[in-house]
């Protein structure tokens, strides 16, 4: 069973793969997306990217979202350790969709509630009273 990737490196380092969804496991108390990346050299190395918690992501991101074959695009906060994994920032899919931290699309109205600052690892609230819109995903 899967376990939290924690602890991650150094604040503010992040990483960018694109590659083959293997499996998106929605459960508590963290998410899980594994990802197969070509290397340069032809291997494939598999990272396991620590998502949210499924209560975090309810309403927009279900077990449909993310299905094996995806072709994904993940920006992550890397591992102390240097393996192959870390901890969900935003993931692109082929068709442009981008996804957050949180679940949230880009452009839907929880990406106007938050910001994360990498440097800190802090998520501040931006104004939870203000006005909402939603656009579609």
């Amino acid at each position: 069973p899967k376990t939290s990737t924690a602890p991650a490196a150094p604040a503010g380092q992040t990483v960018t793969i694109e590659g083959e969804l293997v499996q998106f496991v929605l459960r508590n108390p963290h998410s899980f997306v594994d990802v197969d990346v070509t290397e340069k050299d032809g291997t494939k190395t598999r990272y396991v990217i620590e998502w949210a918690a499924p209560a975090q992501l309810a309403g927009k991101v279900d077990r449909d979202t993310l299905k094996p074959g995806d072709h994904v695009k993940i920006v992550y906060a890397p591992l102390k350790s240097g393996e192959p994994g870390g901890t969900f920032l935003r993931a692109t899919l082929k068709d442009g969709t981008e996804m957050v931290m949180f679940g949230g699309y880009s452009g839907h109205f929880l990406s106007d509630l938050w910001s994360y600052n990498p440097t800190t690892w802090q998520v501040k609230i931006l104004d939870p009273i203000g006005p909402r819109r939603r656009v579609a995903p």
